[in-house]
């Protein structure tokens, strides 16, 4: 078997940016490094043949019968694909009838979508095992279990330059906003730590991701948090690097919401990581030992673990060498690799 299909509903001809397509192309690569001939497979191709030096092409031209193997990245890219013996679908979070709240707006889409990879899919992987258990306990166990986190990677590029001022400290919110909760937890945070340490500013990075999901927020406070556009993947690690400190908010009290993908990020830098206690792999920051978890919507307590993080080492480089090891994407492209050998043999 070496002959794989990753699909994902995605539009190919932007800049490789935000973390889902970020992850498509790396696994991408790290499949092909593992002896794969790798297709990357849309359905919204616009005449672009090769995405990151990797073959790229459109469900209504690809042949599935030259397919060994198919992985589908997330519950919407299940529709882009036929049946096949080897199948894997890939999923975020596990949507009930009243759960996560912010996918109100398209949980019966998403319940239908999860029926079907339990229909068609020989493994199922999720980022943590909360959400595998919530899968097991709806759909059974017909399907072979994975728990493949989302990971980092291996090499990093040359700094570009210092985007923060000189004479600050800096703590980085970087990423997609997500949840309604984020912009007035950041400015709660932000008025905080500037009240106690007026050196200290919070900026973000990223996109404002909010209209796909349901419910209000206010907005980013530009007097107290800084707002930088979204840049490309390689770009983001001049924030990491030159950082002082990297947040990662909880999408709700749920442990089984979203994973958070900037804590490999933030980490794989070297960076120390201030989360909340309902983040499902806030583990990994106990597992390297380089951060703090504060109880989730307690604001004070975030800020006051913010400040203690702030007196460890940046870019920590026994830290940096263990995400390598452990939570690189190389690591996750290993676990499918075995599964699916082990399926053949």
């Amino acid at each position: 078997m070496n002959r794989i299909a990753l699909c994902y509903s995605a539009n190919p001809t932007r800049p490789i940016q935000g973390m889902d397509m970020i992850r498509w192309v790396a696994m991408g690569h790290r499949f092909r490094r593992l002896g794969y001939k790798v297709k990357l497979v849309t359905d919204r191709r616009r005449g672009v043949d090769r995405l990151d030096r990797i073959h790229l092409t459109s469900v209504d031209r690809i042949d599935w019968s030259e397919c060994d193997a198919i992985k589908v990245c997330y519950q919407a890219s299940i529709d882009l694909v036929p049946q096949h013996p080897h199948l894997i679908a890939r999923m975020c979070r596990v949507v009930d009838e009243e759960f996560p709240k912010r996918d109100d707006g398209r949980r019966d889409e998403m319940m239908r979508q999860q029926a079907k990879i339990a229909e068609m899919a020989a493994i199922v992987a999720f980022n943590d095992e909360v959400n595998a258990q919530r899968w097991r306990e709806r759909y059974g166990d017909k399907s072979q279990i994975l728990i493949v986190p989302t990971g980092c990677p291996e090499e990093l590029p040359e700094e570009l330059h210092d985007p923060f001022p000189q004479d600050k400290r800096i703590v980085l919110f970087m990423g997609s906003l997500t949840s309604h909760r984020f912009p007035g937890v950041l400015n709660a945070l932000a008025r905080r730590l500037r009240a106690v340490q007026p050196d200290v500013e919070v900026h973000f990075l990223g996109k404002n991701s909010l209209q796909h999901y349901a419910g209000e927020s206010e907005p980013l406070d530009p007097s107290v948090i800084t707002i930088h556009e979204p840049v490309e993947e390689s770009a983001t690690w001049s924030y990491v690097l030159n950082a002082d400190v990297g947040i990662g908010l909880a999408p709700s009290e749920h442990s089984f919401e979203s994973e958070l993908s900037k804590i490999y990020y933030y980490l794989r830098g070297g960076l120390p990581v201030v989360t909340e206690s309902s983040v499902p792999n806030q583990g990994v920051i106990r597992e390297v030992g380089h951060g703090e978890i504060a109880a989730y919507g307690d604001v004070d307590d975030l800020a006051h673990k913010t400040l203690l993080a702030l007196k460890y080492t940046p870019r920590n480089a026994t830290v940096m060498q263990h995400m390598i090891d452990h939570h690189s994407w190389r690591a996750r492209a290993e676990v499918y690799d075995r599964a699916l050998k082990a399926r053949i043999a």
